[in-house]
């Protein structure tokens, strides 16, 4: 430990689990854990997330002057630590949750004053917090069990102070979590809709679809400066139908109105906030700020001249906040983020990409491309391809900016059918953001804010929802990635040379995952990626990567299959039209969703082992080697199988492929 350096860790121990470490008052590296465990919202003590920090830095966990840790109430991740690590090292548990938030919003802004509103699910309660000397609480709520429900802090010369916090009491956990704020209402509609409270996302691209009236529910009411929130109306609804989301009235008609409730509370506090304070300048952050509806109408509301939400708004950022918390108890002063940025995980290098692409020689063939990968990107892109691109250091929030994208042509009036049902595999009904150019985009949105972090929608201007469907929701509007022409990465290069072939100064960019699992972080798991969905191509770190696809192959029959995300396989039964219903072989993958099987398909899979070719899986089956190869098509095309080439074909060394 150097003696002008302060190093100090924050942790968040709840979901989105997290690491983030903290030299001298800027964050150098963080993430979240699901990317390493590849469990998505990873709950527990980040302990890869720490090894990956410490290890990014060449530090030790002996060498952090100060580790803050965010868990709940009921664990002892920070009491382990501080006998772990014999008081060389201060251990400071459960500041106010909300204060953590506010800290990472405020640091990242690069605003010295500011108004900064928290809202979310919850944070813990008053009573923890008293008792681990956390600060900014406020008066005392008439109850000790009470749990931050939204905060409010003013930024003044870059130290925060507190206007206002509301706390709620839990009223039940049994069959709904039922809790006083805007998050709580969100995720127990998505509870409802989708069977898990995570599933925020999806029900604000469902509410477009429904009627906000239909069930006649006013949730969120207004009690002077104050919010009040209803959270009995989820006792009122009828029982959830076994329809998909999108073919089920109650629940679209719920999304519509949870997400017009969660629109009027987000402007009633921003106006309240930015009356409090005089403010021109709002920072956002906590998982409801991923909102980016909300957050659209927030921007162009007029109440604030800027405004910023932290692009890791969820809990995933709290561990960045602790870090920067840390570093003021250790003696620092709170720090204005210079050169602030979401990228803050590894890079892996090419070093490590040659390794994964050696460990999977069998199954692809690349090129090095090197600055000539962007350009040649967008070609593809241009003639309809789908492509993954992936280069330098990871984002640590939950949107994909260009460095672990999937990316395809906006004009494609079917590449979101194609993209949802094909590549992610996941609802029909949800939408897509755009990679914009910046400011040649400008024209096609009515009107539109600058937003680097893919946090707020916009409205699409008539003429461009017709030339970027891809992009459009059903109700004209787009979540949008503003990227300014200078910029210098490779993802830049990407948009600029597909707006010079096309004239469309924008991309349909989604994140680099299929249904169900985490973003990719490494080279391994973006070629896993990969190989196990309907990607066409992988860009990765300038090297353009190809896989066996069994329709293009020029001798399908001496392909070796092998399963790429198999979980359980088994019969189920699916209910017609006319209320009958029949048994049908299916697969599950590992990332939740089912596919169906044919009879043939079935029968296919139960001999795949990895050393059975095509021709003797038909030979076995005793069918036409033409029946079985359409077979492997559709197999291939679920991302059920990867196909691989005889190991004496295979090359041995990275080096002879160039």
């Amino acid at each position: 430990m150097t003696a002008t350096t302060t190093a100090v860790l924050g942790l968040n121990c709840a979901h989105d689990a997290a690491a983030c470490l903290v030299l001298d008052g800027t964050p150098v590296v963080a993430v979240a854990e699901e990317r390493l465990s590849r469990v998505k919202h990873h709950e527990g003590f980040p302990q890869m997330a720490l090894k990956y920090c410490l290890e990014a830095a060449g530090r030790t966990l002996e060498e952090i002057d100060c580790i803050v840790v965010n868990e709940y109430e009921q664990t002892d991740h920070a009491l382990r630590l501080h006998r772990e690590l014999a008081d060389a090292t201060l251990i400071v548990r459960n500041p106010s949750h909300h204060h953590l938030h506010a800290t990472y919003a405020a640091a990242a802004s690069g605003f010295t004053d500011a108004a900064v509103l928290i809202v979310d699910g919850s944070g813990y309660s008053y009573g923890e917090y008293l008792r681990n000397g956390s600060e900014l609480l406020g008066p005392e709520p008439a109850d000790w069990r009470m749990e931050e429900a939204e905060s409010q802090f003013a930024l003044i010369d870059g130290r925060l102070e507190l206007v206002a916090k509301r706390w709620g009491l839990w009223e039940a956990s049994d069959p709904y979590y039922r809790f006083p704020s805007l998050g709580h209402m969100f995720s127990v509609a998505s509870q409802y809709i989708f069977g898990h409270m995570s599933h925020a996302g999806k029900t604000m691209g469902l509410a477009p679809y429904g009627d906000p009236d239909a069930l006649g529910l006013e949730i969120v009411g207004y009690d002077g400066d104050t919010l009040t929130i209803d959270t009995e109306w989820i006792l009122g609804l009828p029982p959830r139908s076994d329809r998909d989301a999108i073919d089920d009235q109650v629940s679209k008609d719920l999304a519509a109105t949870v997400q017009r409730e969660l629109e009027r509370g987000m402007l009633f506090l921003a106006d309240r906030i930015g009356s409090t304070t005089g403010s021109r300048q709002l920072c956002v952050a906590g998982g409801v700020a991923l909102n980016s509806v909300a957050n659209g109408m927030i921007a162009r509301s007029g109440r604030f001249d800027d405004v910023f939400v932290t692009p890791a708004a969820g809990d995933s950022g709290v561990a960045v906040g602790a870090a920067l918390l840390g570093h003021e108890r250790v003696g620092g002063l709170p720090r204005r983020w210079a050169g602030f940025t979401d990228f803050l995980g590894r890079d892996h290098g090419s070093s490590s990409a040659r390794a994964a692409l050696s460990a999977a020689a069998r199954s692809v063939t690349w090129s090095d491309l090197g600055a000539a990968a962007p350009h040649a990107a967008a070609e593809e892109l241009a003639v309809g391809g789908v492509v993954a691109w992936f280069e330098g250091r990871s984002e640590l929030g939950p949107r994909a900016l260009g460095h672990r994208s999937i990316l395809a042509d906006p004009r494609g009036a079917d590449l979101r059918e194609q993209i949802n049902r094909l590549v992610k595999f996941r609802e029909p009904f949800r939408p897509y953001a755009a990679a914009i150019l910046w400011p040649e985009a400008i024209g096609s949105f009515e009107p539109v804010t600058e937003d680097p972090f893919m946090l707020t929608v916009a409205t699409l201007s008539a003429s461009a929802r017709d030339t970027v469907p891809a992009v459009c929701h059903v109700d004209g509007t787009c979540r949008i990635q503003s990227v300014d022409r200078s910029q210098s990465d490779g993802f830049a290069g990407v948009l600029r040379h597909f707006a010079e072939r096309t004239g469309v100064p924008m991309i349909l960019n989604t994140s680099f995952n299929v249904r169900g699992e985490p973003i990719v972080e490494t080279p391994a798991d973006a070629i896993r990626c990969f190989l196990a969905s309907n990607i066409e191509t992988l860009f990765l770190n300038g090297i353009r990567v190809s896989k066996h696809r069994i329709l293009d192959s020029e001798d399908p029959a001496a392909l070796i299959p092998t399963t790429a995300l198999l979980e359980t396989w088994r019969t189920i039964r699916r209910r017609g039209l006319a209320g009958w219903s029949e048994s049908v072989a299916a697969v599950q993958t590992r990332t939740g969703h089912w596919v169906e099987l044919h009879d043939l398909e079935s029968a296919t899979v139960t001999l795949i082992d990895g050393e059975r070719t095509v021709l003797q899986i038909a030979d076995q089956l005793g069918r036409p080697l033409s029946d079985v190869v359409a077979g492997f098509d559709r197999l291939q095309r679920g991302g059920l199988v990867v196909f691989e080439i005889a190991p004496e074909v295979a090359y041995p060394d990275v080096s002879e492929r160039g």
